[in-house]
């Protein structure tokens, strides 16, 4: 599984000072991302897998929604709705596809 962990050098069993705590957490001492060691003992030793995450949701055609992003294009937008569309891995480096059945 992937995970997401951070480790902050701090004891709440012990009593401490506003500013002591705010330093505790402003430093993280261990973190990984999505399972990769990101920082050990404070030092950053790499820097992660890193993902571009975005939906592919499929909907039902709704003629009057598009009629209304069509116009809006055309009143406030200086591109062309086919040249807004972004695909393509030079756009979407290392894609992670969460898909959206909606049309259910």
């Amino acid at each position: 599984m992937d995970a997401d962990v951070a480790v902050y050098d701090f004891n709440p069993e012990k009593e401490h000072k506003p500013d002591e705590i705010e330093k505790a957490f402003s430093q993280v001492k261990f973190l990984w991302k999505t399972g990769t060691p990101i920082i050990t003992d404070g030092e950053i030793v790499s820097h992660g897998n890193k993902r571009t995450l975005w939906v592919n949701a499929k909907v039902k055609d709704n003629p009057q929604v598009m009629r209304d992003v069509h116009d809006k294009f055309l009143k406030y937008y200086t591109v062309s709705e086919k040249n807004y569309e972004v695909t393509g891995k030079h756009f979407i480096p290392n894609p992670f596809v969460i898909e959206v059945d909606a049309t259910k």
